[in-house]
């Protein structure tokens, strides 16, 4: 049988530590002495800060990679398959990511460009129809605006008319 593995990262608090300085888990609604104190959740320990959050996760990381580290050690015929594997494989693997890479970049090309050539035509097909409708509306508002000036020039010419026609016979 194969002896422990000793996992724990030496940079991590020991469990009862972790457990006295988080408060440890209280289900929501227990009695406790604490019941006063607010129930920690894990984002709330984090105070939502970056460094703490990226920290957690690389001490997370370094305990499975000294594991790993340590069972590819005691085992090497399963380090060989391990670096074998990982050595054949990432010529396939590097091929297959380029492929994919290129073909979304090619599809996000072509779903720009036919994208863009769709809202050309929509634009170019609005924009013929925008067009008639304004030289529409530029003739109606030509009629509308002649024929208030042909009635406004004519109510002046007709007043004028008639002020001259009073003066000549002496009503003003």
């Amino acid at each position: 049988m194969a002896p422990a593995l000793n996992v724990r990262n030496p940079s991590s608090p020991q469990h009862g530590q972790q457990q006295q300085q988080h408060g440890g888990y209280q289900p929501t609604g227990g009695s406790n002495s604490n019941s006063s104190n607010a129930y920690s959740t894990y984002a709330s320990q984090m105070n939502f800060h970056p460094d703490k959050v990226f920290h957690k996760a690389s001490d997370f990381a370094n305990t499975g990679a000294t594991a790993i580290k340590q069972i590819l050690d005691r085992y090497p015929p399963l380090k060989a398959f391990a670096l074998s594997f990982t050595a054949t494989s990432a010529l396939p693997v590097g091929v297959f990511a380029a492929i994919t890479g290129s073909a979304f970049l090619g599809g996000i090309a072509v779903a720009g460009t036919l994208f863009a050539l769709f809202q050309g035509f929509v634009l170019a097909a609005a924009g013929f129809v925008l067009f008639w409708f304004l030289l529409g509306a530029l003739v109606f508002s030509g009629v509308v605006g002649g024929s208030v000036a042909v009635v406004y020039f004519g109510l002046h010419i007709a007043k004028t008319v008639v002020d001259r026609t009073d003066a000549k016979a002496g009503l003003r």
